[in-house]
């Protein structure tokens, strides 16, 4: 058993499965406090989507003074989109922000457990019924 604080105990990457109402901003959140986020959407319009209003978000903050050009610019080079959600598995704590359809949320939770070879933290929005 590692120790608190180990290489193996340590967050790095951080999953966000879904770019839309909340995934993007939690993304957004992530990878402005350091860390490396893959960010999975259906598609590339829903992907492209998800990043304009992260791009939209950090202008809006250096427009109020909260944040600079280079905080922008950092946080938008720590976050990988993808439209494989296979990818995803390699976070370390994956965040599940996908629609509130319960057959898609069990899809998700089976494609990662299928594709990822080691333990990891899922978080969702909601419970799922036992």
């Amino acid at each position: 058993m590692s120790s608190p604080g180990s290489p193996s105990d340590t967050i790095e990457t951080i999953a966000v499965i879904g770019a839309g109402t909340m995934g993007h901003g939690i993304a957004q959140v992530a990878a402005a406090a350091g860390f490396r986020v893959l960010l999975s959407e259906v598609d590339r319009e829903s992907l492209a989507r998800g990043v304009r209003k992260i791009e939209s978000n950090l202008a809006k903050g250096i427009q109020l003074g909260k944040l600079t050009e280079d905080d922008r610019d950092r946080t938008l080079q720590r976050i990988h989109g993808t439209t494989k959600l296979e990818e995803c598995a390699a976070g370390d704590l994956i965040i599940e922000a996908a629609p509130e359809n319960l057959d898609l949320k069990r899809e998700v939770l089976r494609q990662l457990e299928a594709t990822s070879g080691r333990p990891f933290i899922l978080l969702r929005r909601c419970p799922l019924p036992r």
